[in-house]
């Protein structure tokens, strides 16, 4: 479990470098902000289908080998942006680098839930954690890096990526999970859609993720639309990310005791209150608490979600994984991808607005849910 949360944490660590440094980005190639936009929701689309791959490979190779060629393949990828002389060089190494991304998720999530914890939620969740803190520290971070030193040196982040790749080589065994029940793809995706609850429950993993996904991408570029300094973008990266951690647990918490039916129904209504309220106003403050607010609450159902999907398929995790995680992140990201392409006709704000609303159609649907048995403690 802990050798599963350093991995989570290392590739989302690197995975999270791209966001802060968008501006610098639109600025170096000339790119508008609806070009600028469009390079992660296409990345996150692309990679997000090509998750359950990911199972497919770990069945086929080892869970072990994958996870340690994932955390290779993003840290070292994700840190050669800076040296990107040209857009097609960037979308090279940014592709390389979330494919390590892509295949660790559902393997490491799989074999989270292949563990038989009491408490599924909270297990699930404190897993998801240790992705949730990398890519907290992850943009100021990255913001100071740069700002002390340049884009090229990015290349030099890689080394820590890499001692924890051979840190997991070493000691990570073999016989990761339960040998009897391997990660198996084979399964009708068709048939696991029709268990009951499974397509509700997808559903609003995609509109909170869609929203959340481009809320936390146009921020960035909203703030700098506003004038304010790529320091600020760091600031609120991080501390939005890390009160989302916290709500990720703390909601984890809340599903193991009176079940994610009703945190869902209750988070994502919150969150999009604090959405439409981040959007009412320009002043900084206001923004950043509006901001930490809105991460702490949409992120509540995160990770419960996902021990809630393997639970309808408890004989399919590896199947439920990539249905909660892959194919809705995916959706999720075509979303944000027509978002994005709309951006330069619309307007920033008018589409920020749009993904908001997603939010409280969220909680409206999880009124659909399935109950779910509350764990007593």
């Amino acid at each position: 479990m802990l050798l599963s949360m350093l991995g989570h944490f290392t590739v989302d660590w690197y995975a999270g470098i791209l966001r802060p440094l968008l501006p610098l980005i639109m600025a170096n190639f000339s790119l508008t902000e609806g070009g600028t936009a469009l390079i992660p929701a296409i990345l996150g689309t692309v990679m997000s289908f090509i998750q359950p791959f990911g199972a497919v490979l770990a069945g086929k190779f080892g869970e072990k080998r994958l996870l340690v060629a994932s955390i290779f393949l993003t840290s070292v990828f994700m840190s050669l942006i800076g040296i990107a002389s040209s857009v097609l060089m960037l979308i090279v190494f940014l592709v390389l680098g979330r494919l390590g991304n892509a295949f660790f998720h559902p393997v490491a999530a799989t074999f989270v839930g292949k563990l038989r914890f009491s408490k599924e939620h909270t297990a699930m969740t404190t897993f998801s954690i240790g992705g949730t803190i990398g890519a907290a520290l992850s943009p100021l971070m990255v913001v100071w890096y740069v700002e002390h030193f340049d884009m090229k040196s990015l290349l030099y982040l890689s080394i820590f990526g890499i001692v924890i790749a051979v840190f997991c080589a070493i000691f990570i065994r073999e016989d990761i999970g339960e040998k009897e029940e391997k990660i198996r793809m084979s399964g009708n995706l068709f048939s696991s859609l029709k268990t009951k609850g499974v397509k509700e429950l997808m559903l609003i993993i995609v509109l909170r993720t869609a929203s959340t996904l481009s809320l936390s991408t146009l921020i960035v570029l909203y703030l700098n639309s506003l004038g304010y300094r790529i320091v600020w973008v760091g600031y609120f990266l991080t501390l939005g990310t890390l009160s989302g951690a916290l709500g990720n647990y703390l909601g984890a918490v809340m599903c193991d005791r009176i079940g994610p039916k009703l945190v869902n129904i209750a988070s994502l209504g919150i969150a999009g209150g604090f959405a439409l309220l981040l959007l009412a106003s320009t002043n900084l403050y206001i923004l950043l608490f509006s901001y930490i607010a809105l991460s702490f609450f949409s992120y509540a159902t995160m990770g419960s979600n996902i021990s809630y999907i393997q639970s309808m398929l408890p004989h399919n995790r590896g199947i439920a994984s990539s249905l909660g995680m892959g194919i809705s992140w995916g959706i999720a990201s075509i979303l944000f991808t027509i978002l994005s392409t709309l951006i330069n006709s619309v307007g920033l704000y008018e589409i920020m607005v749009i993904s908001a609303l997603f939010l409280p159609i969220g909680s409206a649907m999880a009124l659909r849910l399935p109950k779910k048995e509350k764990i007593l403690t």
